[in-house]
């Protein structure tokens, strides 16, 4: 698990039972959406994403402490950020 308490991939659950022809990218390396250092490449990849909106309500539903989730790097500061996702 991360350090929200979940992974990438349980998110994903979600989005996969949704449009499973839509394959984000996140679930092609999902341990990069957790990196620090892979920010600026995973946020532009969240932009381009299909199921931006899918991962915004994730996000606001599961309340993530950490990580890259529609395009925002969470780092503990969702209440700061939530605005970002809805």
């Amino acid at each position: 698990p991360s350090q929200a308490g979940f992974t990438i991939e349980d998110a994903f659950v979600n989005l996969k039972t949704d449009t499973p022809s839509l394959s984000p990218p996140c679930a092609k390396r999902p341990s990069d959406w957790f990196d620090p250092h892979q920010q600026l490449r995973t946020r532009r990849q969240c932009l381009r994403c299909p199921q931006l909106g899918d991962c915004a309500a994730t996000a606001l539903r599961n309340r993530p402490n950490y990580g890259m989730w529609a395009g925002v790097w969470i780092e503990g500061d969702l209440e700061a950020k939530q605005h970002l996702l809805g």
